[in-house]
């Protein structure tokens, strides 16, 4: 098959790829470095299905880059975003294990993430921050390494913020408040000692 490229006049790192006379695709100059392309005018059954996996894989790795620029974000959550996007698994698998090699995606510090921002700031209790990260596909080997530093004083503190900043001291209806709580994730005998010291 005929291959012809032009270096963009935009971006001199970028080559549009002809194939067959026709408009292919817009790609990295050093992808066809690499593949040893560069000088050819001609293009093997086995080269083009190299290069459409190797173009695969960088347009995958490109998203799911974007994807992480935009906020930290679970393998799971990733492998399901790009493969709405209609990458095959094979690529999914290649890019999330690039990504993890170079420490760009981890589980662990995107649980701790969570944790921290769910504890400190969105003023949950343990069950519910639980409950969020299995939501978000975190192993359960995971979740037991960073819940297991929260505590019943971590808890205890988080509800009093939580009842301080909601104003929910002056709720009559105590029943009604300790299962708004209990919803909430927080452990019930944290939830009464915090109710006994307020009366």
């Amino acid at each position: 098959m005929k291959l012809k490229l032009k270096v963009s006049k935009r971006n001199p790192n970028k080559v549009y790829l002809y194939l067959g006379g026709k408009y292919f695709s817009l790609i990295n100059k050093n992808l066809l470095e690499k593949l040893g392309l560069e000088s050819k005018s001609e293009i093997t059954e086995d080269e083009l299905n190299i290069l459409l996996n190797k173009i695969s894989e960088e347009k995958a790795k490109n998203y799911a880059l974007r994807l992480l620029a935009f906020r930290p974000r679970s393998k799971k959550e990733l492998e399901e975003r790009l493969t709405n996007k209609g990458f095959t698994k094979e690529t999914i698998d290649r890019v999330l294990q690039n990504l993890q090699a170079g420490e760009l995606l981890s589980d662990y510090d995107y649980a701790c993430s969570i944790v921290n921002h769910y504890l400190n700031f969105r003023l949950k209790g343990k069950k519910k921050i639980i409950y969020e990260l299995r939501r978000r596909g975190i192993s359960d080997d995971v979740i037991t390494q960073v819940t297991k530093e929260i505590s019943n004083e971590d808890e205890y503190q988080a509800l009093k913020k939580l009842l301080e900043k909601k104003n929910l001291y002056k709720i009559k209806d105590l029943k009604k408040l300790k299962a708004r709580l209990l919803r909430s994730g927080y452990n019930l005998d944290v939830i009464n000692k915090v109710l006994s010291e307020a009366q």
